[in-house]
């Protein structure tokens, strides 16, 4: 199975969070933009959500052990501050995270 390798950057800092894989790119928009919406007082994306931004960094072959580029390359997948707003086409999109066929 192939995973996207995602990773939230914090521009306040200026540094990428430690990476985590999904099964698509829907399911790790998801997961951002409900950490983003989740209300708490520790909850930093929550209080600053225009300081993050989920980026697509490699795709990864479980079965190869292999990482590859995306195929539309390393990109911003979603914004914070748009987090409230992702519709279901926005989070359908690259299901399968770009991958290149080989």
């Amino acid at each position: 199975m192939k995973h996207c390798v995602v990773a939230v950057h914090d521009s306040a800092v200026g540094a990428f969070n430690r990476p985590f894989y999904a099964p698509s790119v829907g399911a790790a928009i998801r997961s951002f933009s409900d950490e983003v919406q989740r209300k708490a007082e520790d909850n930093m994306m929550n209080r600053h959500p225009d300081d993050y931004a989920l980026y697509l960094l490699a795709d990864f072959d479980e079965e190869s052990g292999e990482f590859s580029e995306p195929s539309e390359g390393r990109r911003v997948l979603i914004r914070g501050h748009k987090s409230g707003s992702v519709s279901s086409t926005t989070r359908s999109r690259g299901v399968s995270c770009g991958f290149r066929n080989r």
